[in-house]
């Protein structure tokens, strides 16, 4: 399983949040428990000792999120496609269980052209946000579509999320369903106390394809505590918008 991460620390207000803070606490936490990482970033800047990818050409700005991420699963194809099974999109504001994480996807087929993440009711695509998983075969045929002459897959502009998937759906690649035996989302896109007080809003319960994920949030904080069978329960992978401090907590 290999996994990157969108840094996007330079977006803060100088002086709010010091540049690679974000990606440091990934790298020292649940960072850790992935089998390959690297980061893709604008700058260089306090980014000594973390895997930085070397891209380059990547366009300042969050408006470039398409960019960055097509230059990064292009990198991931050209550069680790034999030696991984799974691949990761995720932003440094995101905190995954890995171990849940790697046990869901034991049960899946990395040959399938199939992704992985938060689904939205009557759309075709992952939010960006809560993470998303390509297969060895989705990546290839992401790569293959970035190849054709007359390709839809789009390099620049639009909304990332929306592009990738467009980008993949062409090359015949599918949803795959995340639910777990309580019919329950794995993925969760809004922030961490959202989830955790049961504030979710009514957009997100409108578009949620599976049932979203409230007080089974505490699981996080005991779970040190629980027996594996009560820890079993609730499987939450990613959940967006985590500070940097909490992460280097491990929440």
């Amino acid at each position: 399983m290999f996994f990157f991460r969108s840094s996007n620390d330079i977006r803060f207000p100088k002086n709010s949040i010091p540049i690679g803070f974000r990606a440091r606490a990934v790298n020292s936490t649940w960072g850790r428990r992935c089998d390959g990482l690297f980061f893709i970033t604008e700058s260089s800047n306090n980014t000594q000792g973390l895997p930085i990818a070397s891209i380059a050409n990547i366009t300042p700005g969050y408006e470039h999120l398409t960019q960055k991420t097509v230059l990064a699963l292009k990198y991931a194809y050209e550069y680790h496609f034999n030696n991984f099974d799974w691949f990761v999109k995720a932003d440094d504001d995101t905190y995954i269980f890995m171990e849940n994480l790697k046990a869901f996807l034991r049960d899946q087929n990395t040959s399938e052209p199939v992704t992985f993440g938060w689904i939205s009711k009557g759309y075709d695509y992952h939010q960006g946000g809560a993470s998303y998983v390509l297969s060895r075969e989705a990546l290839k045929r992401f790569n293959q579509g970035h190849q054709k002459p007359n390709t839809t897959c789009r390099k620049y502009g639009g909304h990332e999320d929306i592009e990738i998937r467009a980008c993949l759906r062409s090359e015949g690649v599918y949803m795959g369903n995340t639910r777990d035996k309580k019919n329950r989302e794995r993925f969760h896109p809004l922030n961490f106390y959202d989830h955790f007080v049961g504030s979710v809003p009514d957009w997100y319960k409108d578009r949620a394809a599976l049932e979203p994920v409230t007080y089974s949030i505490l699981v996080l904080f005991f779970r040190k505590q629980l027996k594996k069978s009560s820890a079993e329960i609730v499987i939450i992978q990613s959940c967006r918008y985590i500070p940097p401090v909490v992460i280097a907590r491990e929440l």
